[in-house]
């Protein structure tokens, strides 16, 4: 369970969310709270939800690289305008 401890607030709220467990997550909650909340829930299965926390992180990584590539584009545009 220690992996919950290394994952962001945002991925252990989407982790919650998920509609095998469908937790009710408050906003305000914190990571230790998440993961207890996640942990006790009857219908925790600690290798299902490493592999959907794996899946969250990535799918994050990947949007967060995209909106960079995005930022480095626009950029690079604004850039060449400017000459």
């Amino acid at each position: 369970m220690a992996y919950l401890g290394k994952a962001r607030k945002e991925d252990l709220r989407l982790l919650g969310w998920a509609e095998e467990l469908n937790l009710n997550v408050g906003d305000n909650m914190k990571i230790a709270d998440l993961s207890k909340l996640i942990t006790t829930h009857p219908d925790y299965d600690e290798e299902f939800s490493k592999n959907l926390l794996t899946i969250i992180v990535e799918d994050r990584k990947l949007r967060e690289q995209e909106s960079e590539k995005e930022k480095e584009r626009l950029d690079r545009e604004f850039q060449l305008e400017k000459l």
